[in-house]
Formats: C-alpha cells, sequence, structure tokens
C-alpha cells in the first residue's frame, strides 16, 4: 500500500491526486471549467493521456473524492502544484513548461494539450501516440465511412497520416511539438 497525495488549489477550483509508485505513477486532475469539471490523466512525466469533461452533476471536491474512492494507499494532503511536463522546450530548449490553460479561463477545452515556455514565452503542443489512439476512438463518429474502412485496414498508417495532419495545422499557426 502506497501513499496519495491529495492537494488543491487556494481557491478549491483545482484538485490533483498523485498515486501509484514506480513505473505505474500517475497523477489525476479536476479542474473547474466554465462549462464542467475537466479531468485529466496524465503520466508520471506529465504527459496528458486522457481528457474528459464532467457534467456538474457533483462538486468538484466531490468528483476528486469520487476518484480516489477506487486507489488504494494512505491519503496525505500536499501543497498544490501544477503538473509540470518532463519536456525541454522545442525552441530554447528550457525546461520551465507548463501546461497553457488560457483557453480553459475563456470557457474552452483545448483538444490538444497545449503548453507555454515560461522562460522564452513559446506556445507548444504535446500529442502522445497512446492519446491521440484515445481520441480517435471515443470519437469515431466524426469520421466519414472511408475514413473508418482506412483505421479499420492499417490503424498504425492511420494514425500517422493523422498525426501529420495535426503538424501541418499547428506549423501554420506557428505552434511546435515538443518532442
Amino acid at each position: 500500500m502506497g501513499v496519495v497525495l491529495l492537494s488543491s488549489s487556494k481557491g478549491k477550483d483545482k484538485y490533483r491526486i498523485d498515486y501509484g509508485s514506480g513505473e505505474n505513477r500517475a497523477i489525476e486532475t479536476f479542474e473547474d471549467v466554465h462549462i464542467g469539471i475537466l479531468e485529466t490523466s496524465f503520466d508520471a512525466n506529465g504527459e496528458v493521456l486522457d481528457q474528459k469533461l464532467l457534467k456538474r452533476e457533483i462538486g468538484i471536491e466531490e468528483a476528486a473524492i469520487s476518484f480516489l474512492e477506487g486507489i488504494d494507499g494512505e491519503i496525505k494532503a500536499t501543497e498544490y502544484r501544477e503538473v509540470e511536463i518532463a519536456k525541454a522546450c522545442p525552441k530554447c530548449s528550457g525546461t520551465n513548461v507548463k501546461r497553457d490553460i488560457g483557453a480553459l479561463k475563456e470557457g474552452g477545452i483545448p483538444i490538444v494539450p497545449r503548453y507555454v515556455c515560461m522562460d522564452c514565452g513559446t506556445h507548444s503542443y504535446r500529442l502522445t501516440d497512446r492519446y491521440l489512439e484515445k481520441l480517435v476512438y471515443s470519437n469515431k463518429q466524426m469520421f466519414d465511412k472511408e475514413e473508418l474502412e482506412a483505421l479499420d485496414k492499417d490503424r498504425t498508417a492511420f494514425m500517422k497520416e493523422l498525426k501529420e495532419y495535426i503538424i501541418r495545422i499547428f506549423a501554420s499557426k506557428k505552434i511546435m511539438e515538443i518532442r
């Protein structure tokens, strides 16, 4: 049985749960956004694995407590800190890179996880293969019949092509990919 760290921001509009051990360490956050509660799953390196928008049927604290019910370990309260990605800025190579949650404050939900370098101000994104695959399979209704056939025929080629489209879109907006 390990230790589970639970922290909340001063305004109690964000909760963070650090749990697991070794290679199985993970982080779960619950953030109050204009249209609901954004639940985000991160790996130990701060990379987004999944995002879900929860309806406001329960409060943010209740959502975090509900998640804790499925986790084994002694719960300890800690000081809240933002989740940081363990990757360098693609422009200046600085390591002070944080999630860009500006869209959350405006009521939007960023589909592709975005980041900002606190040293040089560069905006970037990070899209892992695992997250992209989860996006595709949970949003199959957005693809037409031909695209779904291509996905069924060769998942790897489909994901590679989709990622190339995403890279071009972000490149046109001068937003760099974190590698």
